[in-house]
């Protein structure tokens, strides 16, 4: 779509292009997952090649029709900063060596650790060093001039952090309740909900002029909300239709905060340093927020829950009755279904411990969704105290096509 757009509206307003942009892949990337979760649990796990291979098709079919009508976007000639890709290459695996590797190790408890960390800054310095001797790198260093591309990378690194929390809403629904697929692919209708209400929203307050503080903070507040509403919901016996709601409302800070982040980290950026400004935006955000955020909340959830655990077994004592009748109970039981007393006892208090684990990780997961409201509604404060981005977009380029 992007080539039609600038074929025949070559001047077409960024606002509306970010918005349309944003809307098709966010509210397609749900559709997606919703319908391949849905049909792969009906027919086969097959059923999810043919899917991709349509999609491979459709593709083809765009890309030849683009080639036909002449309309590919920056026809010149090709170069690219191949020693620099693969330098960032290189940073990125050290990266998901971390992610994947940070928990189970313990993270600086143990040295590979440490020295993953060291070849992070020393790969960075080979790439500093790369760059100031190429014409034209990937990521270019004199960007961080602009100080709309330093915040705008905080931002979205920020906006990152707040939305990986989804993935313990799913890790909760699936691995400690038990949902199916179905279930879970529903999360995906509740999130496209909120970005068919908040995506065209934000375009026009963008079109329109509006402050981009008014837009941040409906942004911020719609994520405070969604957090807060999980921590209130976090209790035994939660089902899924408990999570419908809050997720409406992450669907309305996506769909509020990834247009306005994206435009504000492209203000004012000559062309030549656009690619530079958009690198570092997803870097920021799907690198270091999306995995290695997620990587260190799993290891601070997991602390939690160990000491929920200790917390919560400690109390099961003789003096607690209530832990004592429901032991006496479960006992009884596995009496009546002809075990033995040694064998009753033992899976009665494998009974009691289970529970106990699942109450503390509802305990750790409360504690995570508490911080987080407060993270999502400190942002709304120091706008509003520091009173800042009260103006409208200003000037963004082209180029490159904002993808």
């Amino acid at each position: 779509m992007v080539p039609i757009l600038l074929k025949y509206n070559p001047a077409f307003n960024m606002a509306l292009l970010y918005g349309i942009l944003q809307f098709i892949q966010k509210g397609s990337q749900h559709v997606y997952q919703y319908f391949g979760a849905h049909f792969t649990s009906f027919y086969n796990w097959t059923f999810g090649i043919y899917f991709l291979n349509i999609n491979f098709l459709i593709c083809i079919i765009l890309a030849w029709y683009f080639y036909k009508a002449d309309v590919a976007p920056m026809k010149t000639n090709f170069q690219f900063d191949w020693r620099g890709w693969i330098i960032l290459i290189l940073f990125f695996t050290v990266v998901l060596f971390l992610s994947a590797e940070g928990q189970s190790r313990n993270w600086f408890s143990d040295p590979k650790i440490g020295l993953a960390v060291a070849l992070l800054f020393l790969i960075l310095g080979i790439y500093l060093i790369h760059a100031r001797f190429t014409e034209d790198p990937v990521i270019d260093p004199g960007v961080y001039k602009y100080k709309n591309v330093v915040i705008g990378a905080f931002l979205m690194f920020y906006i990152g952090v707040m939305n990986g929390t989804g993935s313990v809403v799913t890790g909760y629904m699936t691995n400690v309740l038990g949902f199916d697929s179905v279930s879970g692919a529903r999360t995906h209708l509740a999130l496209l909900i909120g970005l068919c209400i908040s995506i065209p929203l934000s375009t026009y307050l963008l079109y329109k002029r509006t402050y981009l503080a008014t837009i941040w903070i409906m942004g911020f507040a719609c994520y405070g909300f969604y957090h807060m509403i999980l921590f209130f919901r976090f209790y035994p016996g939660i089902d899924s239709s408990d999570f419908f709601l809050p997720l409406i409302f992450k669907g309305l800070g996506m769909g509020f905060l990834f247009p306005i982040s994206l435009l504000y980290i492209s203000e004012g950026i000559p062309p030549k340093l656009s690619a530079s400004r958009m690198m570092t935006g997803i870097i920021a955000q799907a690198v270091f927020a999306g995995l290695l955020l997620s990587a260190i909340l799993g290891t601070f959830i997991s602390n939690l829950n160990v000491q929920h655990k200790t917390g919560l077994s400690q109390q099961l004592t003789a003096v607690n009755q209530l832990a004592q009748k429901q032991l006496a109970n479960t006992k009884r039981n596995y009496l009546f279904m002809g075990l033995s007393e040694a064998e009753a006892q033992k899976k009665a208090e494998k009974s009691l411990s289970n529970k106990t684990s699942q109450a503390s990780i509802l305990l750790a997961y409360k504690d995570i969704y508490l911080v987080m409201s407060a993270v999502c509604f400190l942002p709304i404060f120091i706008i509003l105290l520091f009173k800042l981005w009260r103006r409208p977009l200003r000037r963004v380029e082209l180029e490159p096509i904002p993808i």
